[in-house]
């Protein structure tokens, strides 16, 4: 169960570390497809000399793939200078220890053990389906080495 507590630790830290690579000022995705099935046509956004028309979508995707590539860029920064200044490292080790600390005692309660319980059995249920996906058994195809 503590392996598991680690663990869950770990991945919530992984993902607070994938969001505060985007704040300040963080913006969101766009889904145009979701929930829309007719087709839609849209008004060209810009025309320049040097490049075709760009939709709405094109547009929202071409500024989505430079936020990313810009988040990814801030992030490796961070953990550069993290690395390379011994003020932000101790400040880090702190941060992570409290957040063990805090990941420890809100796992005490009895209905979060409840849920971390559910979690390991779905995440446990997926596990067999994957390896039982991937059983050359299962799918007629040869195991892959």
């Amino acid at each position: 169960m503590k392996n598991f507590i680690i663990v869950s630790g770990l991945l919530l830290l992984c993902s607070c570390a994938v969001f505060a690579a985007d704040a300040p000022g963080t913006f969101p995705s766009f889904n145009l497809s979701a929930g829309s099935q007719k087709q839609t046509t849209y008004q060209p956004l810009t025309v320049s000399s040097n490049s075709q028309p760009q939709t709405f979508p094109e547009k929202i995707d071409s500024l989505e793939n430079q936020r990313r590539a810009l988040s990814l860029q801030m992030y490796e920064l961070r953990v550069s200078l993290i690395k390379n200044s011994p003020q932000l490292t101790i400040l880090q080790k702190s941060i992570m220890d409290l957040h063990e600390k805090m990941a420890t005692q809100l796992n005490q309660d009895p209905k979060m053990q409840s849920l971390l319980a559910q979690a390991q059995k779905i995440d446990q249920q997926i596990a067999e389906l994957v390896v039982q996906h991937n059983s050359p058994i299962n799918n007629n195809e040869p195991a892959k080495k």
